[in-house]
């Protein structure tokens, strides 16, 4: 009938049930079953960073930054073992500018890793009319990202804070999550989930960040909010940015696509509360982060 399911009794439905696999998937144990694996990352660093004044003015920062990782992955079913290392150096500079005491502008620039996610480190293939099979990835490694930020920040007697900055990043071989489909009625995979690189990817974007204290508001005001408040800090926090990404590759599905998991606008806002003898804080804050793409 016209809005309702389909037959769903399992029980009178047996040729279905094991065509699928369902009961089979649901009586195994997670730990030995075929998807099931081990892998371990370890990441060994060092830093060394140089910080010196200039002039009464101008001041720098420079680092470097050492990292070596190491990868193992092994099958818990099937006993396949893979292993691989890498070792990256990440230079970092940031120089400051100071007008007076209360407004400064800071130019930053540092090298980072973009690492793929620990679970995503296996490829995911599911057979028609079995399980899931899981096989290393090893090869996908982390994607280097140049980032250089731009800000001004101003501070006030009364202890408000306003920063503008804008800021880029240039991502080499950017880490993607691809579904790959085939016709349903192959007798192999039909269905199989995957990272890959993509060639280069851009983000670039504005932020504005507001910390506003809330000593305006009559301590009669505040006291009712919190009863027992005198000498208390109330304070309003806001943060907002707005980013542009894109995609660059010789597939044509990923080309001038937006870059997975970096949303076009997010914001932050929060009430903080701190005791007049900074024994404890409160924080009420909330987050909207707009919609992102997960996987092509």
């Amino acid at each position: 009938a016209p809005g309702t399911f389909g037959n769903t009794d399992f029980d009178n439905n047996t040729e279905f049930v094991n065509q699928l696999g369902l009961l089979d998937e649901l009586e195994a144990d997670p730990f030995t079953g075929e998807n099931a694996f081990r892998s371990e990352e370890d990441i060994l660093s060092a830093y060394l960073m140089v910080v010196a004044n200039l002039n009464s003015r101008l001041s720098f920062t420079a680092g470097l930054r050492y990292e070596q990782t190491e990868l193992d992955f092994e099958n818990m079913n099937t006993e396949f073992q893979d292993e691989d290392e890498y070792d990256n150096l990440f230079p970092s500079l940031q120089l400051t500018y100071r007008f007076n005491e209360r407004k400064q502008l800071r130019l930053a620039y540092f090298q980072a890793i973009n690492r793929a996610p620990y679970l995503a480190l296996a490829q995911e293939e599911l057979l028609f009319g079995n399980r899931e099979s899981l096989i290393s990835e090893l090869e996908t490694l982390g994607s280097t990202v140049d980032n250089i930020d731009l800000s001004l920040e101003i501070y006030s007697e009364t202890g408000n804070f306003v920063s503008t900055s804008t800021f880029a990043k240039w991502i080499d071989q950017p880490i993607v999550s691809q579904n790959d489909l085939s016709q349903t009625f192959s007798p192999t995979a039909f269905s199989r989930r995957r990272l890959i690189n993509a060639n280069q990817g851009i983000l670039v974007g504005a932020e504005l960040g507001l910390i506003h204290n809330l000593r305006f508001l009559s301590s009669d005001f505040r006291r009712s909010i919190v009863p027992g408040t005198s000498g208390s800090e109330w304070n309003a926090f806001l943060s907002y940015s707005y980013t542009y990404s894109d995609l660059r590759d010789d597939l044509a599905i990923l080309a001038t696509q937006s870059l997975p998991g970096a949303p076009r606008q997010t914001a932050n806002l929060g009430i903080n509360y701190r005791s007049a003898q900074d024994k404890w804080n409160i924080v009420l804050a909330t987050t909207y982060s707009d919609r992102q793409l997960d996987r092509f």
